[in-house]
């Protein structure tokens, strides 16, 4: 009975409530539309807080809503205790997902909030049919190298893509784009001395995934 009675007690400590700062509120906005631009009214939008996916690891839904006729999307929500450990993701739901590839942002920590705002203009919400998994790899051939900012421009979504939180040597950017496309790859490249190169190359899209490394 005493093993039980530890185990009742330990298992809630896993499970206890995120922290969170009372005192303050965050904002996140956005617009969705299709490949074609147009505004998607009705669909489901979840930010969600966590400390990552291993064992012990906390993980919730901090806010939730739905997109207006115009497609756009305004939460509030208070702000987690990110020097704990914690970051964000937005994403759609699992159930929204029936026509649509899935869209999901993480690692947004509290830098990636101006002013306790972070609005992401526009996210495009692409079919299976009409889309291509584009993975790229960006990998430092000089350790002095790190990379510090990532931007596609084309139509895409993001797919399991993450916020760079901090200057990185190798990191991996994954999402879907319209077929039959060129995209334009803009990046930020930090040398040893602090200076910084915006780097921009072409990306053909045809009908195939594409797998990608891209050396800096």
């Amino acid at each position: 009975m005493k093993k039980y009675f530890l185990l009742i007690i330990f298992i809630s400590c896993v499970s206890c409530t995120i922290p969170y700062d009372a005192e303050t509120r965050l904002v996140f906005e956005t617009k969705l539309v299709d490949s074609n631009d147009n505004s998607l009214e009705g669909i489901d939008v979840e930010i969600t807080v966590s400390n990552g996916s291993g064992f012990g690891s906390s993980s919730e839904i901090l806010s939730f809503g739905k997109t207006n006729s115009n497609g756009e999307l305004r939460l509030i929500f208070p702000s987690p205790e990110f020097d704990r450990g914690y970051d964000l993701s937005v994403n759609s739901p699992y159930s929204d997902n029936e026509n649509y590839v899935p869209f999901e942002i993480n690692n947004i920590g509290i830098e990636n909030f101006n002013g306790y705002k972070l609005t992401i203009p526009k996210i495009y919400r692409l079919t299976y049919d009409e889309s291509v998994q584009v993975y790229l790899e960006f990998n430092s051939i000089n350790n002095s190298n790190k990379i510090t900012n990532v931007f596609i421009d084309g139509i895409n979504s993001p797919y399991s893509s993450s916020f760079l939180d901090e200057e990185e040597t190798f990191y991996i950017y994954n999402f879907f784009a319209k077929k039959n496309q060129t995209i334009q790859i803009n990046y930020t490249v930090k040398n040893i001395s602090g200076q910084l190169q915006n780097i921009s190359q072409e990306l053909v899209i045809n009908e195939e995934n594409i797998s990608q490394i891209i050396n800096y």
